[in-house]
């Protein structure tokens, strides 16, 4: 399962003109260059090739490659002695000529060695103009149209190569300036403990109303658990119906469903809509997001009881479920963890499921209840003092979770019990009522 291991070396990358040594320039006064390390990839390359520059261009391609590779060596060489994030701007492809076949000079020490590319998606109209009044560096007056196939087929390339290798990747525009530097702060302070410990604030928050009285917790999975929805598919068939899902591109790759896969979702949806757009989205998905009548009865009756806590612990969007608990009239007694922003400041994965049982259960000595239905929340479910799988409607329940979860039972003697939800969706706590057996 990828990692993230050795320093932090983070991608700058751009078409020539975009604004990416601007963009360095601008971060080295912003942040603290005690934490961070700046790099013009043109001036390393500079540095270890003897000549510098000047003879560098007059080389062959394998030569060029061969010293390409000693500067993002030397880099990474940098960030792991003084402990700090490398920032580099690079480039990806060379494409100066319409009538010639693009250049590809990124190496496979740059994808060894960078563990997020931010990728700077300057419209091709503005980074026209910037290349025209460039003063310091020559370069060829190219059409709109040719910028944008050489922004477009960068970003697709680069989008593929690291979820290939691992790497996280984003684009960034507009509001670039803001948004560039909290990338960078999340992206230098985040990793998979880090995630655990926010995960565990947001946990002791849910847990605080009358905690004295604490006995029982409920964790919930939200997607497939308490409706029939996959809130995330919903949302990207809003803001795309004609294209396919990230999400399924994402998670069927080698990713799977690692800390990376879903950090990369977040990066996903902070790219594609600002902080208007998104909400306005997971409004509309909340409104066709009906609850099982059963769970719903589940909620509202044990909601009620101060010595019981219910959370919602989703692997998808906390916004989407915070506004269909808020429609259900449950804000005060169910809460909602879950990720999908970068504010959110952490992702929810299975492992994270099974560790928030697992703290409660520690920490709190409180008797912990799971219910899912995927092989998501089999973490989760293994940890908690019971299990409740919830089997929905045929066309909508996990297709892989009957055979992992006799395959779990059989191999950890985990006395699983089961839902079985009939699809019914109405919102009426009097007329439904949860069958376990």
């Amino acid at each position: 399962m990828p990692t993230l291991s050795g320093p932090r070396v983070i991608g700058l990358y751009g078409i020539p003109g975009c604004g990416k040594s601007f963009l360095l320039n601008k971060l080295k006064k912003d942040l603290k260059e005690s934490e961070f390390e700046y790099f013009e990839g043109s001036e390393e390359i500079e540095s270890v090739t003897p000549g510098g520059l000047d003879a560098f261009k007059k080389l062959g391609t394998v030569q060029q490659t061969h010293f390409r590779q000693l500067a993002i060596d030397s880099i990474k060489s940098k960030c792991t002695k003084s402990g700090k994030v490398g920032v580099v701007t690079g480039h990806f492809i060379f494409w100066s000529n319409e009538n010639q076949a693009a250049l590809r000079v990124c190496t496979d020490n740059d994808l060894s060695t960078y563990t997020h590319i931010i990728y700077v998606n300057t419209p091709v109209e503005e980074t026209a103009k910037q290349r025209l009044q460039d003063r310091e560096r020559s370069r060829s007056n190219l059409s709109i149209e040719h910028l944008r196939r050489w922004q477009d087929t960068e970003v697709e390339e680069l989008r593929e190569l690291c979820r290939q290798r691992g790497i996280l990747f984003t684009t960034v525009y507009p509001n670039i300036d803001d948004k560039l530097s909290k990338l960078l702060l999340d992206f230098q302070a985040h990793g998979e403990e880090y995630n655990n410990s926010i995960a565990k604030q947001h946990l002791e928050y849910a847990l605080s109303t009358h905690y004295d009285e604490l006995q029982t917790v409920l964790f919930l999975d939200g997607d497939k658990t308490l409706t029939a929805q996959d809130t995330g598919e919903v949302f990207w068939e809003k803001l795309s119906p004609s294209k396919v899902s990230p999400l399924s591109t994402l998670f069927s790759s080698q990713l799977g469903y690692s800390y990376i896969a879903f950090r990369q979702a977040m990066l996903l949806y902070e790219e594609s809509t600002n902080d208007a757009e998104f909400d306005a989205i997971c409004t509309e998905v909340s409104l066709q997001t009906p609850l099982y009548s059963q769970m719903f009865s589940l909620l509202h009756r044990l909601g009620s009881h101060n010595h019981i806590r219910l959370v919602i612990v989703t692997c998808g969007l906390r916004r989407v479920w915070e506004k269909i608990i808020e429609r259900e009239g449950l804000p005060e007694t169910v809460k909602i963890m879950g990720g999908g922003r970068l504010a959110d400041g952490f992702v929810v994965t299975p492992s994270v499921k099974a560790y928030l049982v697992s703290c409660t259960k520690k920490i709190h000595a409180a008797y912990t209840w799971a219910f899912g239905d995927s092989p998501l929340d089999l973490p989760m479910l293994a940890a908690a003092d019971q299990a409740i799988v919830v089997v929905g409607e045929q066309r909508s329940r996990s297709k892989s979770m009957d055979i992992r979860l006799l395959f779990r039972v059989c191999h950890d003697q985990q006395d699983d019990n089961s839902v079985q939800i009939d699809g019914q969706t109405q919102s009426d706590p009097k007329k439904a009522r949860v069958a376990v057996s």
